[in-house]
């Protein structure tokens, strides 16, 4: 959330040049990977998270920073990625693993 503010205040720098939004009001999308342990479970109540169906990360919307999050650990992350592009990888012929 820090982040996003320093973005919508012309705080955040790539390079040494500010990136800005064009307002303050503009919704931001916020996708965290990281590992979802029970402290990070309890920050995520704390901000009223929803658990996804298969109870392996997370999802929200933050009114106070206009912010839809998702949290997702990366061992998931990687294990969709790789169902997802199975296929693409077999017509390849290139090793899934």
């Amino acid at each position: 959330m820090d982040l996003i503010e320093d973005i919508r205040n012309a705080k955040f720098q790539v390079k040494g040049r500010p990136v800005s939004a064009a307002n303050s009001l503009i919704p931001a999308s916020a996708y965290i990977v990281c590992d979802v342990t029970p402290s990070m479970q309890k920050v995520l109540r704390r901000y009223d998270a929803f658990a996804t169906p298969d109870k392996q990360g997370y999802y929200g919307f933050h009114r106070d920073y206009n912010v839809y999050y998702e949290v997702i650990g990366y061992n998931k992350m990687l294990r969709d990625a790789k169902k997802r592009n199975r296929i693409f990888f077999e017509r390849l012929n290139l090793p899934s693993t």
